[in-house]
């Protein structure tokens, strides 16, 4: 049998264990398990195990190792893993049940993979069938494991029912926003795999990955959940987007589905008067859900979050980008179907749009929502049908409840709510968010003096509209004259170069806000208007000359592919740039590697942006360069900029949670983040410390650096269309903390720990409170604090950015945050440093005489000694360092409240003091850090030295035992010899005589005449032992053989003794036990 090699470790454990990380949690609280992973796994060779030999046939021996006799296996590993009919994962689930050896039963009845999940009936009838044992309890383990290795694949445009046990593989799911009365809006994240390979084209902007998770890639959707009580909204809005799904300018419909989840529910029980228990009740709730394309935002959203257009060019692409929705609005109103190849015409209405059904979507403007839409087939040119739903603001006035009740209304209903957004939309662009907020203000104002003026009671009969207090556009018959006058207003303020917003608004004002919904510009006149514009956008003025654009963004080619110049003169930015770009080429020729290949995939997360930036052309994209190089001319084209910053921008850099590994951002995609956001070039040698190397390389680098400029007029380049007016500060700085990266509750000494680094960039624009926070760290432990902070959850003071007083303090929060992480665990690494070095040292006071314990020290423990030493060296100089980088923070802003140019600092005067407050708690609390981390390394370098001198003394113990014990094998052998000389006398003494007597003894020598054996001779005489002859003779041999011999072994003596002597062999002496003492 080829597999029968000998188990190279456990094959099960590692069967487990492989499979436990491949395993991954729901976001509904189930399991399921990356199953592209773990067939890679079982089909990839065995370490040292032959080509042919993979972690499948290692299993396959191990599951059938009681057939080691047999020569051959019931099933080969090539028909397990066959693409057609695999059983793999049939098998896992056979071995997680320990019945893996069932497994080619399981395949004879074609029990395979794809035929998972296999029906319970279908599966007791195979256990059966089998004929084994405990059968119920083997049916319902493998019916409990089989759903996670079968989780639900999501295809373009499906339409499922999705069975209870099923899992949905969503490794996230956030909600994105409460906005929804019928359904809720969530954000999914689905692993790669469960992902159709249609549906992955249709998406393929959305895919990103996350290196700390261990899932992979990963898309992202937008998830439209309805519960049962609104099935009919759910199958209207499914409807309606498989209608239109062709349509451009609509929020893709991917795809729905209906599903139970089972909810927990806590509920409490009262059990007595005083007191309650409670209890999980399960609740199983039956959705529907649409899965569609992902927003990053709506366009009430958009409008919050980003400053309006400034450039010609940025106006101009706003509003194409919006005019797009009309073109929506247009192919709801008339559209044709291919029914089986008939062509059947239908008009539609959408009947709720507003800025939060009006999507972007990969940059683009898109229409969502189509809970209330409605579609009639075509039988006339103007048809009107009753209209239920939608956001009363945005409505029609034929839409207002009013003493006649609901009426069909025709197609232009929609066209009153786009002139709605429309006009929102112009507001924005001239006057930012804060004048949508004013705008609002200024319709209620309006609504609330018509109510006050209007009768205290209509009649059915009457004629008088009856207007609810609210927020519209009309006064329930015709649009408000609070919305005209506030147009006019927005005509007079616009800018010079806006040549776009004011003609929507003529449009707006003479074709859309018209009472009588008959008379209303329909939807197709509308974008032929909107097309007229666009025409004209083409022939007004020209955009900025590229050469003013190079100077506001201080862009160069000169020496990196892009280098920032900052403020300084160009000479010394020349110099200063050339020197950081030498530096980096000489990390790469010396390999260490700062950044990754330019071939790998990135990750860059902008999480205020709800994007990962994967490779350089996302990032030049998302950042909005639209230049191009000519590769022949090698002249530059198009814009440098085209998108604002936002108003709080955050970039985390990461190195897979390992600060010794390359950061996952290319060395170019790096120049460009720098570069467009105009960072100094100093913050460079914070990110030297980083990059692959096997060691924590600069490690002892600590530095605070700033860069002011703050005079009016602004002395840096101004770029006010990218929210930049060139009065500015920026800090770059690096503190270093510690974590615990093994944990340990029983014994706080077996705890393991890190030091860890953050380099950290961070500038602020004093007029227009732009903020640019670039953090660079080992992992991305601060991208989700910084979520936790600015969430929800948080302080609304920590994530307010709306005027530059409020976001002015929300970076003050985020430098407390990242100053306190500085300071938290040093208290618990020191206290584990003491323990350690406690233990390692606590004998050397214990007394060391005669029936004392003692414990034996090596030079292992002289080492581990040193090691702590070190390590408490190194906290002191950490802290000290950091301690040097928060007086230096703290110093600087309190600087700024005694610099006239820092226009805020009387608005922010107590938030700054409060701040520098707390930094100098911090300062003095790692100051006592500081002071203890010393008398530490005091203690350690004293106890080494005591276990120095103990290994020592330890020595001499031993060498005084050593000899002690060798005297005495020297007296012992004295006397051994003394014996043997002894014996070595006698012995030659006796070996003549001996030699004689047995030679006489012989029959060589006889004296008397034994006859025949008897008692006497041959003359009769009896027989007589004793001879005289005999005697004599044996004397005659004895003596001078006797003296032969003494005198030989003497002369043998003698050649020894000289041959000693002339060695220089010493004699031995025997020393006296007396003397040894």
């Amino acid at each position: 049998m080829t597999d029968e090699l000998p188990f190279d470790g456990d094959p099960i454990a590692d069967f487990k264990a492989v499979l436990a990380s491949h395993t991954k949690k729901a976001t509904c609280g189930r399991s399921y398990v990356l199953v592209s992973k773990l067939r890679l796994w079982l089909k990839s060779n065995v370490p040292s195990g032959g080509e042919d030999r993979n972690q499948a046939s290692r299993l396959l021996a191990y599951a059938y190792r009681s057939r080691e006799n047999k020569p051959s296996l019931p099933i080969t590993p090539e028909v397990l893993t066959d693409s057609h009919n695999e059983c793999l994962l049939v098998f896992c689930i056979l071995l997680e049940l320990g019945r893996g050896h069932l497994v080619h039963r399981f395949y004879r009845r074609n029990k395979l993979d794809k035929h998972l999940p296999i029906p319970l009936e279908s599966l007791r009838d195979t256990a059966a069938k089998i004929s084994m044992s405990n059968l119920n309890e083997f049916v319902e383990g493998f019916d409990k494991l089989q759903w996670k290795f079968c989780p639900a694949i999501f295809e373009m445009g499906m339409g499922r029912e999705f069975q209870e046990n099923e899992v949905l593989p969503f490794c996230k799911k956030e909600e994105i926003n409460k906005k929804g009365a019928t359904a809720q809006l969530w954000q999914i994240e689905i692993p790669e795999e469960f992902v159709g390979l249609k549906l992955r084209a249709v998406v393929k902007d959305e895919k990103y990955d996350d290196p700390n998770d261990g899932v992979g890639p990963r898309y992202n959707f937008a998830l439209k959940i309805f519960d049962e009580s609104n099935k009919a909204l759910f199958e209207t809005e499914r409807d309606a987007f498989l209608a239109l799904r062709h349509e451009a300018g609509m929020v893709r419909y991917l795809g729905d589905y209906e599903h139970v989840e089972v909810q927990t529910v806590p509920t409490t029980l009262q059990t007595t008067t005083e007191c309650e228990t409670s209890k999980v009740e399960v609740r199983k709730i039956s959705t529907c859900n649409i899965i569609m394309e992902y927003g990053d935002y709506d366009l009430d959203e958009y409008f919050r979050e980003f400053a309006p257009p400034v450039f010609q060019s940025e106006i101009n692409f706003f509003w194409t980008g919006l005019f797009e929705v009309a073109y929506a609005v247009e192919n709801i109103h008339h559209f044709t179907v291919n029914k089986d190849g008939r062509m059947e015409e239908f008009h539609g209405w959408h009947a709720d749009i507003t800025p939060d059904n009006i999507l972007i979507v990969q940059e683009r403007f898109k229409l969502a929502d189509l809970g209330f839409a409605k579609f009639v087939k075509t039988t006339q040119s103007d048809p009107e049908e009753f209209i239920y739903g939608g956001t009363e603001t945005y409505g029609a006035p034929e839409r207002h409840p009013s003493g006649k009740g609901r009426i069909a209304v025709p197609q232009t209903i929609d066209i009153w709510s786009l002139g709605c957004v429309f006009s929102i939309a112009a507001t924005w662009a001239v006057l930012g968010f804060k004048g949508i907020q004013q705008f609002t203000e200024f319709r209620q104002r309006a609504i609330r003096n018509i109510v006050q003026g209007q009768p205290a009671q209509s009649t059915s009969s009457g004629t008088t509209p009856i207007l609810n207090l609210g927020d519209y556009f009309h006064n329930g018959k015709e649009v408000l004259g609070a919305v005209l006058s506030w147009h006019t207003l927005l005509r007079s303020v616009s800018r010079k170069n806006d040549f776009v917003t004011s003609r929507v608004l003529d449009i707006i004002d003479e074709m859309i806000f018209v009472g009588d919904a008959r008379r209303r510009i329909k939807a197709k006149d509308l974008c032929m208007k909107l097309d007229e514009i666009k025409i004209k956008m083409q022939t007004d003025t020209e955009k900025l000359p590229k050469d003013i654009m190079e100077m506001l963004l201080g862009y160069t080619m000169i020496i990196m592919p892009l280098t920032y110049l900052n403020h300084w003169p160009r000479p010394t930015c020349t110099a200063i740039s050339k020197a950081y770009k030498d530096r980096l080429d000489e990390l790469d020729v010396a390999l260490l590697n700062l950044f990754i290949k330019e071939d790998e995939v990135a990750d860059v997360p902008f999480p205020f942006e709800r994007r990962n930036i994967l490779n350089d052309a996302k990032l030049k994209d998302w950042i909005g360069d639209q230049s191009s190089i000519d590769p022949l001319a090698k002249t530059e084209s198009g814009e440098l900029a085209t998108k604002p910053d936002p108003k709080c921008r955050f970039i985390f850099i990461h190195a897979s949670n390992n600060s010794r590994k390359p950061i996952r951002i290319t060395r170019k995609m790096m120049v460009r983040i720098l570069s467009y956001h105009q960072v100094m070039p100093g913050y460079l040698d914070f990110l030297f410390s980083f990059g692959g190397k096997f060691d924590q390389r600069d490690f002892r680098f600590s530095a605070f650096a700033e860069q002011t400029l703050l005079n009016s007029p602004a002395r840096g380049p101004a770029v006010v269309g990218l929210g930049r007016c060139g009065r500015q500060f920026q800090l770059s700085f690096n503190l270093k903390g510690v974590s615990c990266i093994v944990e340990s509750k029983e014994d706080m000494r077996r705890r393991q720990w890190s030091l860890r680094e953050v380099a950290i960039h961070h500038q602020f624009d004093i007029e227009f409170g732009t903020t640019l926070w670039i953090i660079t760290k080992g992992n991305l432990e601060f991208k989700e604090r910084i979520q936790d902070m600015t969430g929800q959850d948080g302080r609304p003071e920590d994530r307010s950015f709306g005027t530059v007083r409020q976001c002015f303090i929300s970076s003050l929060a985020v430098h407390l945050l990242l100053c306190q992480w500085s300071r938290e665990q040093w208290r618990w690494y020191m206290l584990w440093l003491e323990e350690v070095i406690s233990e390692a040292t606590s004998h050397v006071h214990l007394p060391r005489g005669p029936g004392e314990y003692r414990k034996e020290y090596s030079h292992d423990d002289f080492q581990n000694i040193q090691v702590y030493e070190d390590r408490a060296s190194h906290v002191a100089m950490i802290l000290e360092a950091n301690s040097y980088v928060l007086e230096s923070l703290r110093t600087y802003y309190m600087g700024l409240l005694g610099n006239s140019d820092f226009t805020i600092r009387d608005l922010c005067r107590e938030e700054i003091v409060s701040f520098c407050s707390q930094i100098d708690n911090m300062i003095q609390n790692s100051r006592m850090e500081i002071a203890r981390a010393k008398v530490l390394i005091q203690i350690a370098s004293a106890r080494r030295d005591l276990v120095l001198q103990f290994i020592q003394s330890q020595g001499t113990e031993k060498m005084e035992r050593l000899t002690i014990s060798m005297h005495q094998m020297g007296d012992l052998s004295r006397k051994e010899a003394v014996a043997m000389r002894i014996v070595t006398v006698v012995t030659l003494i006796y070996l003549p005589a001996t030699f004689v007597s047995t030679l006489f003894s012989t029959d060589i020598v006889k004296y008397q005449d034994q006859g025949n054996g008897g008692t006497t001779d041959s003359q009769g005489n009896a027989y007589v032992s004793f001879s005289g002859l005999a005697l004599s003779r044996w004397f005659q041999v004895t003596l001078p053989l006797t003296a032969i011999t003494l005198s030989l072994g003497y002369w043998a003596f003698k050649m020894a003794e000289k041959k000693r002597e002339r060695f220089e062999i010493l004699p031995n002496y025997a020393l006296e036990k007396d003397g040894m003492a």
